[in-house]
């Protein structure tokens, strides 16, 4: 069970760390444009990634990015009409939001999954092991820095 919580958080760290590259990679979003490409060339320095591998990994993160633009802009909206309302609360609306908000995130949390898995399948065994000891790596840095849960966490133990 250890082993198996020990890679679906290796797994989320990679997913959050790769699909941050690849959004940036395929280009500036509502919120202007972002540096990627560097992430993507550490990981391709550290990773010892070949040219057409690279080339895969920026056409899942451009085609991922790409799915999510609707989603992406309409949480966007939502969001600002949630600010907007909080003198004027209606349940209903707020409810109805909420709901929608809901939905759009696990929709997006499915493509980052989704998309993760097929940068996983882009790599080498040797280099899927490398990654995840680069994630666990990075899980470490995190701890220490922020002690064994993020500030904005509840405990989950």
């Amino acid at each position: 069970m250890k082993h198996l919580l020990k890679h679906t958080l290796s797994a989320t760290g990679l997913s959050i760390a790769l699909i941050g590259a690849g959004t940036a990679l395929a280009g500036p979003g509502p919120g202007g444009p972002h540096d990627g490409g560097r992430m993507l060339a550490k990981m391709a320095e550290e990773l010892e990634l070949t040219e057409e591998q690279q080339g895969k990994i920026k056409a899942i993160y451009a085609s991922s990015r790409e799915q999510g633009a609707a989603d992406r802009e309409r949480l966007h909206e939502l969001k600002q009409q949630m600010r907007a309302s909080e003198g004027d609360f209606d349940e209903g609306s707020a409810q109805k939001a909420a709901d929608e908000i809901g939905e759009i995130t696990s929709r997006m949390t499915y493509q980052r999954a989704s998309a993760q898995h097929q940068v996983r399948e882009v790599l080498s065994d040797e280099q899927r092991a490398e990654l995840d000891e680069m994630m666990e790596q990075r899980k470490e840095r995190g701890e220490r820095r922020w002690g064994k849960h993020r500030p904005d966490q509840e405990p989950t133990e």
